[in-house]
């Protein structure tokens, strides 16, 4: 089962009854299996694609899935028009999905920004970051998305922390992130942002929880996983709860 599907089970979870406390085998996705794909919601649809098409590498695909139903729309979303995408970040508004930055199919670290329109079913490059990295977070409060941190084209972890206003398509950096690291969970709840796991530039795990309040531009340690620092582990809210699961540990 492919990342990409698993994070679609933990969307399906927000759909459905969050309490059930079963787990149910849903239609595999309709392509080759990903490493590192992408998801956004907008409505009661997922969009999943992108992401390293195991033989293929870096892909441009993109599905529909229709959890009321449990069906794949294989041939209804376009393909992304620019190179293929690992790594990337996705996030949704209105009836919008974005993918932001990541690495593309000739392995380069990306700042290109794309948004799909669901109702026209297109692709528009929008303004890019104004740094291209790859396995960075992402949260989305009030309009605005926060790219934080990744790893750079010399495969070192970044602390910088990108803010980009979707209405006016323009971006503004903001505070660092407490630690640099790569390919960590986050989640918004009650207008804040949640970040966890991630690894930095050694390789070491990162177990810290950090809280990022927008309106302040601030960043505070919460707390710690009581487990082992983990990175690649999928998280989400669902009912004002972080639920994290899955991921690498040391």
């Amino acid at each position: 089962m492919t990342k990409c599907f698993l994070i679609v089970l933990l969307f399906q979870a927000l759909l459905q009854n969050s309490f059930s406390q079963n787990w149910q085998q849903l239609p595999n996705f309709p392509a080759a299996g990903r490493d590192d794909g992408s998801v956004f919601t907008i409505g009661n649809s997922v969009y999943c694609g992108l992401g390293n098409a195991f033989g293929v590498g870096p892909s441009t695909d993109f599905y529909r899935f229709e959890p009321f139903t449990d069906t794949w729309n294989s041939f209804s979303v376009s393909s992304l028009p620019a190179l293929g995408r690992q790594y990337s970040c996705s996030f949704s508004y209105l009836n919008y999905g974005f993918i932001a930055t990541g690495v593309d199919a000739n392995w380069n670290a990306t700042n290109e920004v794309w948004r799909y329109d669901t109702i026209s079913n297109s692709w528009l490059q929008r303004a890019s970051m104004p740094d291209s990295v790859q396995g960075a977070s992402c949260f989305f409060i009030n309009n605005k998305a926060y790219i934080c941190g990744g790893r750079n084209q010399n495969n070192q972890c970044v602390s910088k922390v990108w803010e980009y206003d979707v209405v006016n398509n323009s971006w503004l950096q903001k505070n660092d992130m407490p630690q640099a690291r790569w390919r960590a969970s986050g989640a918004v709840i009650n207008n804040k942002g949640y970040l966890v796991f991630g690894a930095d530039s050694l390789g070491r795990f990162s177990n810290k929880l950090f809280e990022y309040d927008a309106g302040l531009d601030s960043w505070a340690l919460i707390d710690s996983f009581p487990g082992p620092g983990r990175t690649y582990a999928v998280g989400g809210a669902i009912n004002n709860f972080f639920v994290v699961g899955m991921g690498v540990d040391s």
